[in-house]
């Protein structure tokens, strides 16, 4: 399934309603933390994506940390969606581990391993008042 990426972002909550949709809580690009390391408690990543054809629907998340070593990767496979309509996906990524301060970057690739999206989030330590 050829993809394009409408929009990624990061939130606190999600609440779902009745009607297939959903709400988002708290969006936000840069996290205070206040030590490191630590675990971020409430963290959901959303994909707004818009399927263009019915091939490749094998995909992945893959978390970036700031030292560019790969923390995290998760396949999935993209459901049956009408070509052109939108599609939302959540990423449940509650008690995310956070092992050093810097900028975070979440790519989705294709079957083919190309990135066709990316979101970052900056981490930062909180300085003790």
């Amino acid at each position: 399934m050829s993809i394009y990426v409408k929009q990624i972002l990061t939130c606190k909550k999600i609440e779902h309603h009745d009607n297939d949709e959903m709400t988002l809580i708290h969006t936000f690009d840069v996290c205070k933390v206040t030590d490191i390391p630590a675990k971020l408690e409430e963290f959901y990543l959303v994909f707004c994506l818009i399927p263009v054809s019915d091939e490749n629907k094998e995909c992945s998340l893959v978390i970036v940390g700031p030292s560019k070593a790969e923390i995290q990767t998760t396949e999935f496979s993209l459901d049956d969606r009408e070509i052109g309509s939108v599609n939302y996906y959540a990423f449940d990524l509650r008690n995310f581990p956070i092992e050093e301060e810097g900028v975070y970057f979440f790519n989705f690739r294709n079957k083919n391993k190309d990135v066709v999206g990316f979101h970052r989030i900056k981490i930062v330590k909180e300085a003790d008042v």
